[in-house]
């Protein structure tokens, strides 16, 4: 990936995170994982890894505190982050493939972190986790289809003006090529 982009990727991770840091904001709505996705193609695994772990961490750290829930969810999140590297490997970005790579992504981290983890870290029923999750996972669906389909491809068309007349020179830097 290139310096602009990581710059635009770095822009990116502290304009949704200062949107998580939103007062009163609905609970699982947030942009991270359509910030994410039109980064999947430039940025290598671990970045994407980095990504998504890292959201998880500073938000954590700035408001509930760093613990086991902060270790387990930001790995399943960081998982979303590879994820999201490999559903666009052979697929184009558009809004169709931002939508479903974002909602596979929510239902996956909703289930690992509500349903599984929530009850085998903080003790409590299944079942109830279960019945909790519903609503609050249909509300995360939402906020990630808007953003998937409004801030997502927002930044895909940023991206690709980034890599327009991006002059390459040579290691004697005695010929330059354009790049488009």
């Amino acid at each position: 990936m290139k310096t602009n982009q990581r710059i635009l990727m770095v822009l990116g991770f502290i304009g949704a995170m200062l949107y998580r840091f939103i007062p009163f904001r609905p609970p699982n709505v947030e942009p991270l994982m359509s910030v994410m996705m039109p980064f999947s193609k430039k940025a290598g695994k671990l970045e994407l890894f980095g990504f998504a772990f890292l959201s998880i961490l500073i938000y954590d750290f700035f408001t509930a505190g760093i613990g086991m829930y902060t270790l387990t969810a930001g790995i399943c999140y960081g998982i979303l982050g590879i994820w999201s590297g490999i559903y666009f490997t052979n697929k184009k970005f558009s809004l169709t493939n931002y939508v479903l790579c974002s909602s596979i992504g929510i239902i996956f981290y909703d289930v690992a972190t509500g349903v599984v983890l929530g009850p085998l870290i903080g003790g409590g029923s299944f079942y109830i986790a279960l019945m909790g999750q519903i609503p609050f996972t249909a509300l995360h669906l939402m906020g990630g289809a808007i953003f998937a389909l409004t801030v997502s491809p927002f930044l895909t068309k940023i991206l690709a003006k980034s890599e327009v007349n991006v002059l390459e020179f040579d290691g004697n830097l005695q010929e330059a090529k354009v790049r488009v």
